[in-house]
């Protein structure tokens, strides 16, 4: 059992072991607990060997199994696909009918497990270098203008005969000092954060090794600050002694002047790259939120406000039989349907956004015998499907109750059937109902009613209505062609689990209890699982995309606090800097708001030039992303210009104080003060 299973139900105690559990009227014995970092399959308390008759895994055609295997030792991947496709050609030979285009996909377990997160990965990967490299480049800014500060003290040391060489590695030494304070601060706040962290991942991330600080993120934090010690403190360093004592031993303003010359152009290129990365993230950051925004309001195709949703599997032993099945369902809704507060009812073989299953069709007149027929999502049902989930009737009917007896009479005649022969001359008699989506009319009968029309599917089905478009592979997929069957389609494996849908008068959680108990007054030794709503399934599906924008986002925030506070740096030392040519302005009739203009056109100069570069690269960045977002494209004008205008406005906001101490420069003051 799962860990989560074994403290909930039996409380952590180490005697739950070699203790009788029932599970659907089978008695097992509890032989273990798995650890709780283990949550795959993502849905799975409990674990059972798996009965390997016919019987039990179900006939050829049965595609739902998946196998795991270890390479022997030096077989490479290829070799097991290219081996495994011998046997699938070689069965697709003797077994045409359900070995048709069926190939073996074979990939390392690694990518089954974390594939679907390789972009997001990286993505976020990158976020967290690019807010390192803008935090490294204020902390550089700081350096030049403490560089700036330190001349007159390195050119008395080099006066003194200190080599240039040795000076270097003194400020090397610092920044690197530096450097690694800022990063065994950053450990001890990642030792502090990394099981909350553990504790916020969804659950959808596996984790067979508990995240933690461990000897590799110790070792590249090391490696980081090492590097990002030296290649930013290189600069200041050089610059610091770059420049001749004579010349660093003249007049305070003079000194300034030389500095500013020098060094200006290092700093503001720090200052606009700063910017430029910083509209990258929040460019990535409102994509990703724009995307969120999409799926939040995308149509599913359902009204889920007032559904409830649970899962029924009926143990094999117990029900081995068409008749076991279809008896136990059709109970089963006449009495969810009489319950007080339930407005409508259906049993169905799947979930809207939960996947599914999926079938060949012939449409006679649109392919030969040797084409492959076009694969069409199928979900069978009973009750009122589509009243439950608001699925509108756009064209023709719904089934009719002489629709699932037509059906469940030919399920009979076709399970009663001992040879292939006789299958296909049941098949000759019956033409069935079925109910097709708005994208299957469109693809198969465009321009005309498809109401009426024939598709194949080892039985003639007649279409009788067409219903609207519905989500079955999640929100980001668009829908595919769909047929409804009647639900006794798939009761040849009565044991195969059934969906309870529920639409509620009230609030649908209030309906869980009822529907249980209705459950266990049909038998009490069966349970009821994944009880949900469908806003809660539907809030499921956008998890991945809302942990990739929330984080982002977070790290753009960071990136729009750390340019605005290197943006005010900047211009800080700028004016410090120009307070004598401030003054010597002021004292010859320049205005304050003059003074003002020209502080904002050196600080507006740099943030357009970050933004234009940070436009330019976000647009290549932001094809890295394509894969991610819904509803937007990677060059989106709207979130390219809303961010744009964000991050002006906020280093703009940044310059307020340096503005506003370069208005109150006191003439007398700074020239008294050269």
């Amino acid at each position: 059992m799962s860990n989560g299973y074994w403290k909930k139900h039996f409380g952590g105690r180490h005697d739950a072991l070699d203790k009788p559990l029932v599970l659907n009227s089978e008695t097992y014995t509890v032989i273990g607990v798995l650890p709780s970092w283990y949550s795959l399959p993502g849905r799975s308390d409990l674990w059972i060997p798996l009965d390997m008759s016919t019987d039990k895994v179900g006939g050829r055609g049965s595609h739902q199994w998946k196998a795991l295997g270890r390479l022997k030792r030096g077989v490479k991947l290829a070799q097991a696909r290219a081996d495994l496709q011998v046997i699938s050609d070689r069965l697709a030979k003797l077994y045409p009918g359900n070995n048709r285009d069926v190939n073996p996909i074979v990939k390392p377990m690694r990518e089954d497990l974390v594939g679907n997160f390789q972009a997001q990965l990286w993505i976020l990967f990158g976020a967290v270098a690019l807010v390192l490299v803008i935090g490294c480049a204020n902390v550089a800014n700081l350096l030049l203008a403490r560089a700036t500060g330190r001349r007159r003290k390195i050119a008395v040391r080099t006066a003194l005969g200190a080599g240039r060489g040795r000076l270097v590695r003194q400020l090397l030494t610092e920044s690197v000092l530096l450097s690694l304070l800022g990063g065994g601060l950053g450990l001890a706040i990642a030792f502090g954060g990394v099981a909350e962290l553990r504790n916020l991942l969804p659950a959808t991330v596996p984790q067979p090794n508990p995240i933690a600080v461990g000897f590799v993120p110790l070792a590249f934090t090391f490696g980081a600050c090492l590097v990002v010690g030296i290649l930013f403190g290189l600069a200041p360093a050089v610059e610091s002694v770059g420049v001749a004592s004579t010349e660093a031993l003249k007049s305070k303003g003079a000194v300034a002047a030389s500095a500013s010359h020098r060094g200006h152009w290092l700093r503001d290129t720090l200052i606009a790259g700063e910017i430029a990365l910083s509209l990258a993230l929040l460019a990535g950051a409102g994509l990703l939120l724009r995307t969120f925004a999409n799926l939040r309001a995308t149509d599913v195709g359902v009204r889920g406000d007032h559904v409830l949703t649970a899962n029924v599997r009926l143990p094999h032993d117990k029900y081995k039989t068409f008749q076991q099945g279809q008896k136990f369902y059709g109970q089963l809704l006449q009495k969810i349907q009489a319950a007080p507060g339930v407005q409508a009812a259906a049993i169905t073989s799947k979930l809207p956004l939960l996947g599914g299953n999926n079938t060949y069709i012939a449409i006679p007149g649109q392919q030969t015998a040797e084409m492959t027929g076009p694969l069409v999502e199928l979900t069978s049902f009973s009750g009122d499907y589509f009243r439950s989930f608001g699925i509108p009737l756009l064209s023709g009917r719904e089934f009719r109750a002489e629709d699932h007896e037509l059906t469940a009479k030919f399920m009979r005649e076709i399970i009663a059937a001992k040879t292939d022969e006789e299958g296909k001359a049941v098949a000759k008699k019956y033409v069935l109902a079925a109910a097709i989506n708005q994208t299957m009319a469109r693809t198969f009968w465009p321009k005309e009613d498809a109401v009426g029309k024939i598709f194949e599917n080892f039985v003639e089905f007649q279409v009788v209505g067409v219903v609207g478009d519905v989500k079955q592979q999640g929100l980001r997929n668009a829908a595919m062609p769909e047929t409804y069957f009647p639900r006794a389609w798939d009761l040849s494996e009565p044991s195969r689990p059934f969906s309870v849908v529920v639409q509620s008068t009230g609030p649908p959680e209030r309906l869980t209890g009822t529907v249980r108990s209705v459950v266990q007054s049909l038998d009490s030794s069966l349970a009821l699982m994944d009880v949900k709503t469908m806003p809660q399934i539907m809030q499921e599906s956008m998890t991945d995309t809302q942990y990739e924008a929330g984080f982002l986002g977070g790290m753009a925030l960071l990136a729009l606090i750390l340019a605005a506070v290197g943006t005010y740096g900047v211009m800080s030392y700028v004016v410090g800097q120009r307070t004598n040519e401030i003054g010597i302005r002021m004292a010859l009739g320049a205005s304050r708001l003059h003074i003002v203009g020209m502080v904002l056109r050196q600080a507006g100069t740099l943030i357009g030039i970050g933004i234009f570069l940070g436009l330019a690269g976000s647009a290549g960045g932001a094809r890295l992303m394509k894969a991610l977002l819904v509803g937007v494209k990677p060059v989106d004008s709207a979130t390219y210009t809303g961010v744009s205008v964000l991050l002006a406005v906020v280093a703009l906001a940044a310059c307020y104080l340096p503005v506003r101490r370069a208005m109150r420069v006191d003439p007398m003051v700074a020239l008294r003060d050269e």
